[in-house]
């Protein structure tokens, strides 16, 4: 007689991909885009995985952890590199690019909002504005305010 199927091999589904770190994120992802962060929680991420939610802390510490991936894998998609020298056009790409990434995924800016947390990579935008500014002479305070203008500028244009 065949051994039975551990409980792990009975909840997948045949052809289901299998749970990675990478697939829960993604499908977090799509979940935030598609109902927005109120109604992302561990139990609906589980229902639409197919999977006991309990199955999810193998990939995820917590709804936290959750959250931080999500914003790490919107912002590092974003490629956030431009080889143009005038620092004005690398700094209107930058917030072009961030803007984007905003349209693209409306649930962002509130994650970022309430995030207790960060990545480090969310930094990234104000890494190049603040370098760009320097270059062009503009002094590290009113860099700083510079770049807190056009965050919120963008921020504000993609808010709804």
């Amino acid at each position: 007689m065949p051994p039975k199927p551990s409980r792990r091999a009975r909840k997948r589904m045949p052809g289901q991909p299998a749970l990675t770190r990478e697939r829960v994120l993604s499908e977090a992802l799509a979940l935030l885009d598609r109902d927005g962060l109120e109604a992302l929680n561990m139990r609906s991420l589980a229902e639409h995985l197919g999977v006991t939610p309990m199955a999810l802390y193998n990939h995820v510490s917590n709804k936290e952890d959750l959250l931080h991936g999500i914003a790490a894998t919107i912002i590092d998609q974003v490629h956030f590199e431009y080889d143009d020298q005038d620092w004005r056009e690398q700094i209107r790409a930058c917030f072009w690019d961030l803007r984007q990434a905003c349209l693209a995924h409306p649930g962002l800016v509130r994650l970022v909002e309430t995030a207790e947390v960060l990545p480090a990579s969310i930094f990234r935008p104000m890494e190049l504005t603040l370098t760009a500014l320097q270059r062009a002479g503009i002094g590290p305070e009113d860099a700083l305010r510079a770049y807190f203008l056009l965050t919120n500028f963008t921020i504000g244009q993609v808010s709804y």
